[in-house]
């Protein structure tokens, strides 16, 4: 051995040359010191392969002998309880979301069900509570649905929804009403290892019910809350049980009849127009664009017109809107119009609407120097409703604005903010023409009238928007709301009015 550590002859490789090594240090080196250090880096090898199956296990929510654990995960902060943890989640890579309804445990339900019911106490994000004057007499918990979120890679990203029978006694109007709806709320962060999150809300749909004065999310059918889901997400786990469905109002049968699509126009109630007309607004706003030289100055609603199919039990509702516009793209300015719609798939019966669902308009209208979606008469959007639902039974209740639409607009005279109204025009306006006049002015800007007879009518418009109470107006003053030439309008038509009353008397 020693031959081999002599200095080599090649003088260039200095590798063992300087300094040079003792042979019993050596020795030492190759026969005790570099078994030990194989010896230890076994042993640590084995502790760490150890841990990280150890560490798999519980990231898996396993137990040595493969069951569920209880409990394996250790959280700093539980944000439930956790009053001061504003964060929206203290999840830990160990966690998965459950998989089958068993997994879910009793404690984990009952959480589940406490936050369900402070939930529907507490009323709907858009809705707010109940009114004082509907008071609920059941909330019957009739079983869960799991769903599942498709995920990439695969992995389980489940939904608990909890769902509930509802029944109330409406005093809104003159008589008392019965009156049954379906309501579910879905919790999102629901855990294998015990852990539940109730933060984490979700919603199966936009399905609301709409019952004269107040509206509720909900469903008129305990089976449309899975068809609601399944839209949008798998369901996995259906265990609503039909035998905890309590008798609505003396009848168990009621509870059976599955909703029913609006067939015609005379269907559709005027709380469902209402919200349609205000979710058709946002899609237009929202996605509506046009050449920054053109100027929206309103966008008016026409009617609605329903297609039904017998064949499939199918209906959609398609609200109607006029756009008047100011176009300044061309060397003067010129006052266009078009026709716009959109349809609504989820109209039913006794209330019940969802606008998420909806069809957009595909047909567009060129003008000189740009387009946009829409068609150029309410005879065309007409047609072209028809064109599109071959075979459908139509309906529609466009009359009334083809016979007078600056009447259902609202307005005597759209433009007496900018434009001054020769006098012998207001003298040939009825009395009742001429009290309009002056009102839609004040409308205009949002006063809430007293007389409620003009607070409907002009209810019924989208321009229409109830901002400035009698008594704010009365304190600030007309000037602090009208232009000089709305002004120099009332006071025109105020005089025509006063001097008719003098004839009269």
């Amino acid at each position: 051995m020693s031959d081999n550590l002599k200095e080599p002859k090649n003088k260039d490789s200095q590798l063992f040359s300087e300094p040079h090594m003792p042979n019993f240090h050596l020795k030492t080196i190759l026969f005790v010191v570099l078994p030990i250090v194989v010896i230890a880096g076994i042993v640590i090898t084995i502790i760490l392969a150890n841990n990280v199956f150890a560490n798999k296990d519980k990231k898996n929510g396993k137990t040595g002998n493969g069951r569920i654990a209880e409990t394996t995960v250790e959280y700093v902060n539980d944000p439930v309880n956790d009053p001061n943890n504003t964060s929206e989640t203290t999840l830990t890579e160990a966690q998965k979301h459950v998989t089958q309804l068993k997994e879910i445990s009793d404690a984990q339900m009952k959480k589940l069900q406490d936050a369900a019911e402070a939930r529907f106490k507490e009323g709907d994000y858009e809705t707010g509570p109940l009114p004082k004057e509907v008071t609920v007499d059941t909330f019957n918990y009739i079983g869960p649905i799991l769903a599942d979120w498709e995920s990439e890679p695969a992995e389980a990203l489940s939904i608990v929804f909890l769902n509930y029978q509802v029944i109330v006694t409406d005093n809104t109007g003159e008589e008392p009403v019965k009156r049954q709806f379906f309501w579910s709320v879905g919790y999102s962060e629901v855990f294998q290892d015990g852990y539940a999150d109730t933060s984490g809300i979700t919603t199966p749909s936009g399905a609301y019910l709409y019952f004269g004065k107040w509206t509720v999310r909900g469903f008129l059918h305990y089976s449309s809350i899975e068809k609601d889901i399944a839209r949008d997400i798998e369901v996995i786990e259906n265990q609503i049980d039909t035998s905890l469905i309590v008798p609505f109002d003396g009848e168990t049968a009621s509870v059976n009849v599955p909703r029913k699509p609006v067939l015609n126009t005379d269907d559709v109630s005027e709380e469902q127009i209402k919200a349609m007309r205000k979710a058709a607004k946002e899609q237009y706003e929202a996605f509506v664009t046009f050449d920054t030289n053109v100027h929206v100055d309103s966008f008016d609603y026409v009617g609605i017109a329903v297609v039904h199919s017998f064949e499939d039990d199918k209906s959609i509702v398609y609200p109607v809107f006029e756009a008047k516009v100011t176009d300044a793209t061309e060397k003067e300015p010129v006052q266009r119009s078009f026709i716009w719609y959109m349809g609504f798939m989820d109209v039913y019966e006794n209330g019940e609407l969802d606008t998420s669902h909806f069809y957009p308009m595909e047909l567009s209208i060129g003008f000189p120097n740009w387009t946009t979606e829409g068609v150029a008469t309410v005879e065309e959007a007409r047609r072209a409703i028809l064109d599109g639902n071959f075979g459908y039974e139509y309906t529609d209740n466009f009359d009334g604005f083809m016979a007078g639409p600056e009447k259902l607009r609202g307005f005597i005279f759209p433009k007496s903010d900018v434009e001054l109204i020769p006098e012998d025009v207001i003298k040939a306006l009825s009395d009742e023409e001429l009290r309009a006049a002056i009102n839609e002015i004040w409308a205009r800007h949002g006063y809430i009238f007293k007389n409620q007879e003009l607070l409907e009518y002009y209810r019924q418009f989208d321009w229409y928007e109830e901002k400035i109470t009698k008594e704010e107006w009365d304190k600030m003053g007309d000037a602090a709301f009208l232009n000089d030439v709305e002004k120099k309008n009332v006071d025109l038509m105020v005089k025509e009015r006063e001097e008719r009353r003098k004839a009269a008397s």
